[in-house]
């Protein structure tokens, strides 16, 4: 598996969800395995998203946790090695999440709908 990530980090190109952070729950991808304290961590740390199972800040500052050391992904500092990194996400649940993706440099790409696209121009 290390081999398969490590080349995973050189990819040409990379699909990935954006994930919400509510300060309760991360969705439900992480339901069976995140406990309460970890909740806390990530709310006490602003959390407001997640990409490939690593949570950001508003800023987009990767939030280093016990999580990322057992997430089997590309870390976010390894995604600007890949060329091209598509994000996909829509809704209003997901526009501060997407946010601080783009603000952390997480995407080159972003799929949405009209209305979060509206809504992420105007503010």
């Amino acid at each position: 598996m290390a081999t398969a990530l490590a080349l995973a980090g050189h990819a040409d190109g990379a699909l990935t969800g954006i994930g919400a952070f509510d300060g309760t729950t991360s969705g439900s991808i992480f339901d069976s395995w995140q406990t309460p304290a970890m909740i806390r961590e990530l709310a006490s740390r602003g959390a407001v998203g997640h990409v490939r199972g690593h949570h950001f800040t508003r800023s987009g500052d990767h939030i280093e946790t016990e999580m990322c050391r057992r997430t089997m992904a590309v870390p976010l500092n390894q995604l600007s090695g890949i060329s091209t990194v598509v994000g996909v996400a829509y809704g209003p649940e997901k526009v501060e999440a997407i946010r601080g993706a783009l603000r952390g440099h997480h995407l080159d790409v972003l799929v949405t709908d009209g209305q979060t696209a509206a809504t992420l121009l105007s503010g």
